[in-house]
């Protein structure tokens, strides 16, 4: 089983998925690929740069989809730091949506995504606060709200996906929320998956500054729709 925590920077990602890494017995990676083909982390970091310095458009979006099918070992209960939203979020705009389809019948799709989401100035607060010197504070692609094209993505290709308001909730209590759901979801019938997410998500997702619930209720219910009644 595959679960994967994703968000913009500073939403948390690591420190949550490591605590419930520790709570369900799932083994963690943040870089999965580097930990089992003991790559230096240095030549690792070298090595993305250089891809993303490329003139081949194509390049970021293959390692990135690579790296998202290695993490896929179903002989595995695994919890990875980013996955294939992360990867749509970042290449969306320079890869074909054909791609994306060939991407996830690849094994590129994870059993459940958390969506941990906190707002541009929380996040630049959280980032500050581990590291000042931290270069995400002078990027202004990590501080955008990229939320709603992950959502977007994960609606797409209806992959299973819960969104935590950070901001609400402390870390323990998030790794609390997420590791229940995990337990509840492993012990489900296929048919009622669907509807336990939706309600996770009614109970657990974001406000926008209006402190309206459910900002993408509307797109939610398209999704769900779906689930039980198909295209």
């Amino acid at each position: 089983m595959l679960i994967a925590f994703e968000g913009m920077d500073g939403c948390g990602k690591s420190s949550i998925s490591k605590l419930v890494a520790k709570k369900t017995g799932f083994k963690h990676y943040e870089q999965k690929i580097v930990e089992t083909l003991n790559i230096h982390e240095d030549k690792y970091n070298d090595f993305i740069k250089k891809i993303r310095e490329s003139d081949n458009k194509y390049l970021s979006f293959v390692f990135y989809t690579f790296r998202c099918m290695f993490d896929n070992d179903k002989s595995e209960k695994i919890i990875v730091e980013r996955s294939m939203s992360s990867t749509y979020y970042f290449e969306h705009e320079n890869v074909e949506s054909e791609y994306f389809d060939v991407a996830l019948t690849m094994g590129c799709k994870p059993d459940i995504t958390f969506l941990l989401y906190a707002s541009p100035e929380v996040r630049k607060k959280r980032i500050y606060s581990r590291n000042n010197a931290d270069p995400d504070l002078e990027s202004s692609e990590a501080l955008k709200d990229g939320y709603p094209i992950m959502i977007s993505f994960l609606k797409k290709y209806n992959l299973p996906y819960v969104e935590i308001n950070s901001e609400k909730y402390n870390m323990e209590e998030i790794a609390d929320i997420c590791s229940d759901i995990i337990a509840t979801y492993l012990n489900l019938e296929e048919e009622q998956k669907c509807a336990y997410l939706e309600k996770m998500n009614d109970e657990f997702g974001y406000y926008d500054k209006n402190n309206n619930k459910g900002v993408y209720k509307y797109e939610r219910k398209i999704w769900f729709d779906y689930c039980w009644y198909g295209p």
